[in-house]
């Protein structure tokens, strides 16, 4: 690779242009930058001064990037072409590819940016010393372009070349004479394969095969099938000086003199064990990880059949006796009749009023085991109207009392509508509830954008609470009121907390004694709609 490669990058954004020489320079990449607009100017680049790399937007208003790639293949065809976008589909990302394209990286993934960057010119280097060693010199061969020991036996014209193979390290380049025996060395495959140049001049390059691999004959198979080709490629496990293995990727080429006569072989090679072992663990990490994506679906779905089977008992084995007190309970009143005494009439009114109330938690239990185990629909949700539908369902709570509603513009985000909007009815009814003493109720909805998650907040002026005692707010039954002072299941807040888990949010509250509540929930950004965006009431 070129000590300090130029780049040009066609983008009309001059703020991604610094974000990405920024994040190149990060790496410690040495590099020249220009940055162009227009077509025109793009055009003037190529023919003034061509690049060694160009990168481009998808987005551009003025000039296709299609056709940019396409201008680029025409005036420099063999210069990297990496699409950096701010977003692209697979089938986008599948046609630029096909149109010629090196990459592409996305904008909000430009970490990625760097290796893509190295690995296209690193490529275009090695393309252009085969594609410089394939071609015939005007005496008709060039089967010794280094010496035994790198001296150079080249033109003068090649000089440029045989320092370009001498500096690369990362890649074994060499010549292979007609019959496949090692006619040069670069340091690149010193590093690689263990061997000296003195070591390795004159053995068959059959030595860097597998024992296994040579008994089939695959050496002779890629020389045939470069020779009858022109090119052939192999990646597999190669074997360097000491026995060692490591796994490799090489092409072989085959170089004719101006009548075609077959002369030698050029061949470039590069060491890829660690992406070939890290590969290696990541499939073995994904076989592990589906095993347990289906254990932990099947212990989910024994424990949707056990929480069925659990809700069915409810539903049926515990309401029946509750049927059976408030029936039985009227029939005796009926059969007392007067004879029944006052205090005797109370207690079966005490008891009556507690069987309806269990009836009442077993349908909230049910409904709060429901929220858990529904799918949930995504659209997007507009948190305003979903806000004024929930106080709208709360009007009768509402009639006869003074309440200040105080609620801004709130962001629209994608998530469940339904569970959402039962969400603010929950957050409502509970600032009703627990305002119901004071003259002048005040209950305030809002929002705040943070870095990673929209907050929105339902505040009132209510009794408020201790907040040692905050913990316990969104637990299942959990009360720090009796049920003489205030209605209610205990289970509303646990069913808030549930959605917004659901959704990918937290939950919390934060209250002082007799100065009010505030309960927070939150939404991921990624969940989050711009403002001005389409969504459903």
């Amino acid at each position: 690779m070129k000590e300090r490669p130029l780049i040009l990058f066609l983008e009309d954004v001059a703020e991604d242009f610094v974000l990405v020489n920024r994040e190149l320079s990060r790496t410690g990449l040495v590099f020249e930058a220009k940055q162009v607009e227009t077509r025109e100017a793009f055009l003037n680049a190529l023919q003034e001064q061509p690049p060694d790399l160009i990168l481009s937007d998808h987005g551009l208003h003025e000039f296709d990037a299609f056709s940019a790639l396409a201008l680029a293949k025409e005036k420099t065809p063999d210069t990297p072409f990496i699409f950096v976008t701010g977003s692209l589909g697979e089938e986008a990302a599948l046609t630029l590819l096909k149109s010629g394209a090196t990459d592409f990286v996305l904008k909000h993934r430009l970490i990625e940016l760097a290796p893509a960057v190295r690995r296209a010119l690193r490529l275009s280097d090695e393309r252009a010393i085969q594609e410089h060693l394939a071609q015939p010199a005007a005496d008709g061969h060039r089967t010794s372009s280094l010496g035994q020991n790198g001296d150079n036996t080249m033109g003068a014209g090649d000089e440029p070349y045989r320092r370009l193979v001498e500096s690369v390290r990362d890649c074994a380049i060499y010549m292979l004479d007609a019959k496949g025996r090692v006619a040069t060395w670069n340091a690149g495959a010193e590093h690689i394969e263990g061997f000296k140049a003195d070591e390795v001049i004159g053995k068959p390059y059959s030595i860097f095969f597998p024992p296994e691999e040579i008994e089939r004959g695959a050496p002779a198979a890629q020389l045939q099938r470069a020779a009858a080709a022109g090119h052939s490629e192999r990646e597999g496990w190669s074997v360097r000086k000491g026995g060692s293995r490591f796994w490799s990727t090489s092409s072989l080429s085959a170089v004719r003199d101006e009548q075609g006569n077959l002369q030698s072989f050029s061949k470039v090679a590069r060491d890829l064990t660690e992406i070939k072992l890290a590969q290696d663990q990541l499939r073995e990490l994904n076989v592990e990880l589906e095993q347990r994506v289906a254990q932990r679906t099947a212990e989910l779905q024994a424990a949707n059949k056990e929480m069925q089977a659990f809700s069915y008992s409810v539903s049926h084995d515990l309401r029946a006796p509750l049927r059976h007190i408030d029936g039985f309970l009227d029939m005796l009143k009926q059969s007392l009749g007067n004879n029944l005494e006052p205090v005797s009439r109370e207690y079966l009114g005490i008891i009556s009023e507690s069987a309806r109330r269990m009836a009442r938690l077993i349908d909230a239990l049910l409904a709060f085991s429901r929220l858990g185990s529904a799918p949930m629909r995504q659209a997007p949700v507009n948190m305003t109207g979903a806000a004024r539908a929930a106080m709208h369902d709360l009007h009768n709570d509402m009639e006869g009392r003074d309440i200040e509603l105080v609620m801004g513009d709130l962001p629209a985000v994608i998530g469940d509508p339904s569970l959402l909007r039962q969400v603010f009815l929950n957050l409502f009814s509970n600032a009703l509830k627990f305002t119901r003493s004071r003259p002048r109720v005040r209950i305030e909805i809002g929002s705040t954008c943070a870095a990673q998650e929209t907050v929105f907040f339902v505040r009132d002026n209510g009794i408020g609470f201790d907040m040692q005692y905050a913990g316990k707010l969104f637990g299942v039954f959990q009360r720090l009121h009796g049920t003489s002072e205030f209605e209610g299941s205990g289970i509303g807040l646990a069913n808030v907390r549930r959605i917004i888990q659901r959704h990918g949010g937290r939950t919390w509250t934060e209250g002082v004694a007799d100065q009010g509540a505030t309960f927070y929930f939150s939404v991921p950004n990624s969940n989050r709609m711009e403002r001005g965006a389409p969504v459903k009431d």
